[in-house]
């Protein structure tokens, strides 16, 4: 993709983290979402960085996948499970959708035996 796709952060990452004395090595991503297209003013950011409800659910398999390939992220934590604009589930109008990303992270935990 390019020099800063998100193959090249974990190692860009994975390098500083080496070159420190004072860390273990392990790196734990704690908080991975894309904001949704049409879910203003719920998204963290404007209309043009939103994706559709089907991207997201291909970006997040693509983003654990290429985690766990690099065998350089111990473990990575996908925010958040309810929230309107770009969790995995959409509750507003005080009621629960779950969205294709959903259905994708159940698909995975089913699939690892977790």
């Amino acid at each position: 993709m390019g020099i800063f796709d998100t193959k090249n952060k974990m190692n860009m990452l994975y390098a500083l983290v080496k070159m420190s004395p004072k860390t273990t090595n392990d790196i734990y991503i704690t908080e991975v979402n894309w904001p949704l297209s049409n879910t203003a003013p719920y998204a963290p950011t404007s209309e043009v960085e939103c994706v559709s409800e089907s991207d997201y659910a291909q970006f997040m398999v693509e983003y654990f996948a290429t985690a766990k390939e690099s065998g350089k992220i111990q473990r990575v934590y996908w925010h958040q499970l309810i929230a309107a604009g770009y969790g995995l589930v959409d509750n507003r109008d005080g009621k629960i959708r779950k969205t294709s990303a959903y259905e994708a992270y159940k698909r995975m935990i089913i699939d690892a035996n977790i």
